[in-house]
């Protein structure tokens, strides 16, 4: 026995030698939490530098539907891989399959912990974190969040574009006062919009209470149900700057099969605007079915 383990070594040094020079294919399959067409808008051309830490050499092409050529090159060393998209198998749509095949050879197969990360394994990661990062691709940190404080004493009004950030503050004072009457904490102070044409809309200023109170006919008491949740986003800038927000934020819930349950709305962490052009500091937040 002894013997014949000896003589089976130099066959097996032979074997990992001639591994190196045969060449196989390697297929790899990754879930990623995010739709097909967002995967195949981060794989179009002008996308590339959004996740891509190669993007001044990497070439991505079509070859037929949802399936792509990626190539590189390198010190004069070109690397190509192919990638398959597949959709989730479950009714999840915002969940894809990402599936991605290299040639390698025998060897690596064999001991793939061995082998340094290929372009393929580091190009589709960084594919992934950009697109599982809602920063990054939605530009603005978005989240699902319980709703904390969802007791609101309200007031409405329709009017002029052009009179909002004079008539801001006025509601805000009528509330506080109201709120002090029924011996409420303010706990925050938000904003809901809803436009009427090009030159009107509707503007709900409400505040955050601590307890249950009777509204009336101008202020209003309302509560978010139980099976609510929120999406929010966060934004600072310019208040005429916060509509990327809700672009984004409509995509979010779009893209993750959200339903509203109630209009969004801002918390503002800052004073209401003075002006088009005033900074702010809010949190949107749109009332979702509690999954």
């Amino acid at each position: 026995m002894k013997k014949l383990l000896l003589a089976l070594i130099p066959l097996a040094i032979l074997f990992l030698i001639v591994s190196f020079f045969i060449p196989v294919k390697l297929d790899k399959q990754m879930a990623v939490a995010s739709t097909l067409p967002n995967i195949q808008t981060a794989l179009q051309p002008q996308n590339l530098t959004k996740w891509d830490s190669s993007s001044n050499n990497l070439h991505v092409t079509l070859v037929s539907f949802m399936l792509y050529q990626l190539e590189a090159t390198k010190n004069g060393h070109t690397e190509v891989f192919g990638l398959l998209l597949t959709p989730n198998a479950g009714k999840d749509q915002s969940r894809s399959g990402i599936v991605y095949s290299r040639i390698t050879n025998l060897f690596y197969k064999l001991f793939p912990f061995l082998e340094k990360p290929s372009f393929a394994t580091t190009t589709i990661r960084e594919l992934k974190s950009y697109l599982e990062d809602n920063r990054r691709f939605y530009g603005f940190p978005i989240e699902i969040a319980p709703a904390v404080d969802t007791l609101f004493l309200t007031k409405k009004l329709d009017l002029p574009a052009n009179q909002l950030f004079t008539t801001l503050p006025a509601m805000q004072r009528e509330l506080e006062a109201n709120a002090k009457q029924n011996n409420c904490q303010v706990l925050a102070k938000n904003i809901s919009f809803s436009s009427l044409d090009h030159d009107s809309l509707t503007v709900m200023v409400g505040l955050n209470i601590d307890k249950v109170i009777a509204g009336d006919y101008i202020y209003n008491f309302r509560q978010l149900p139980s099976k609510v949740a929120l999406a929010t986003g966060s934004y600072k800038g310019p208040f005429r700057g916060r509509t990327a927000l809700y672009h984004a934020m409509e995509k979010y819930l779009t893209d993750h099969q959200l339903a509203k349950r109630a209009l969004p709305y801002e918390t503002y962490h800052s004073p209401f605007p003075g002006s088009d052009s005033a900074n702010i500091d809010i949190t949107l937040s749109y009332p979702v079915a509690n999954q």
